[in-house]
């Protein structure tokens, strides 16, 4: 009995000093953090479509606002085909015509001002994606920073269940120890490695949605983050 509550101490207070290791781990770089932030800014599709949809509606405001480009002809009428002459024939005139279109009073008016109403929401389309996109930026990164914490705290919890396993293996040959000791640590053991295969799954899908935000390749993004600091 007190064998066992030995492995399960050694267990839980393995767990309580590694878990402190991970909240007093190296904090992330605040400027890593804002790089990958104005990457994504820059580099995000959606959000690129979204100011180019924005801006559009900027330019047009000004012109559905303004009365159309005038319009200025010349014609000429009752010339001879072959000399083109004024003075063979009558009835021969030239004509000068300069015409400008108004719209009822008050229609140029009510255009700008739904032209300028549609800018102004496509502006704020533009700045809803802006923060959204920088927020999914940073919930990404602060996920894979706990995701590589958490694999390595389960990987020393690994390495101390080795130790623990190794010490009632040798317990039990020696007598002095149950078999059930060394079953028990073995199967903990297991638990361990799944969580860890767990993990790294989880990374690999963090990692692509951040590689999608920032709109780069996956195997650049992976090396990114390797060099930063964690």
């Amino acid at each position: 009995m007190n064998r066992r509550a030995l492995i399960r101490k050694s267990l839980l207070i393995s767990g309580i000093l590694i878990s402190g290791l991970l909240l007093s781990g190296s904090p992330l770089q605040a400027s890593d953090l804002d790089q990958l932030v104005q990457e994504a800014l820059t580099n995000n599709p959606d959000l690129a479509a979204a100011k180019a949809r924005w801006q559009q509606s900027t330019y047009k405001a000004p012109q559905v606002g303004s009365l159309k480009d005038p319009i200025l002809s010349f014609a000429l009428s009752n010339y001879p085909h072959d000399s083109l002459s004024s003075d063979e024939t009558p009835m021969t005139g030239n004509e000068l015509k300069l015409a400008q279109a108004f719209p009822f009073p008050g229609k140029l008016e009510n255009r700008s001002a739904l032209a300028n109403e549609q800018a102004r929401w496509f502006e704020a389309v533009y700045q809803d994606k802006h923060f959204q996109l920088a927020r999914r930026v940073k919930d990404a990164w602060y996920r894979l920073y706990y995701k590589n914490q958490a694999i390595v705290v389960t990987e020393r919890n690994l390495a101390l269940v080795d130790d623990i396993i190794r010490l009632t293996e040798v317990r039990y040959e020696t007598g002095s120890g149950l078999q059930q000791d060394v079953l028990k640590a073995q199967v903990q053991r297991s638990r361990l490695m799944e969580r860890l295969m767990s993990l790294h799954q989880q990374k690999t899908v963090v990692q692509a949605k951040l590689n999608r935000l920032l709109n780069r390749p996956l195997a650049e993004l992976t090396r990114s983050l390797k060099s930063l600091t964690w």
